[in-house]
């Protein structure tokens, strides 16, 4: 799986371990969307941008690395936008959700896959600047 659309190459770090992802794993008492585990095995962290549909600078994304993941409820946060943490629930269906920092409130879902939080992120980003224009 290519994340070339939404991430810089040059903003992604090494890889994460099988092992390392394996730890968080148990140590969460989850199994992690094989989607995100795909990401990690790409990049063990992010932290600046999501690219927009035209290349641009979109919104801000910290991906945690996954020995940081911490767990609220049902959703494992595995990373920080501007004002909400980002989530991922696993299980069937898995739901990436917006959690409320402070509070861990789970406060709506982005989509069902990675991909489709990343796309969840870009189109409120794009909507939002749209607004101020």
């Amino acid at each position: 799986m290519s994340y070339s659309e939404y991430f810089a190459s040059d903003q992604l770090d090494t890889p994460a371990t099988e092992d390392e992802i394996a730890h968080a794993e148990e140590a969460l008492g989850v199994t992690f969307p094989d989607d995100l585990r795909a990401f990690w095995l790409t990049s063990a962290t992010f932290n600046g941008p999501v690219l927009t549909a035209d290349g641009g600078p979109g919104p801000y994304l910290r991906v945690l690395h996954p020995s940081s993941v911490t767990k609220v409820g049902e959703a494992c946060v595995f990373g920080r936008g501007e004002d909400w943490d980002f989530g991922v629930v696993p299980g069937h269906p898995t739901r990436w959700v917006d959690v409320e920092r402070g509070t861990g409130e789970e406060l709506s879902e982005l989509g069902a896959t990675f991909v489709g939080f990343l796309e969840s992120l870009r189109v409120e980003f794009e909507t939002e600047n749209n607004l101020l224009d």
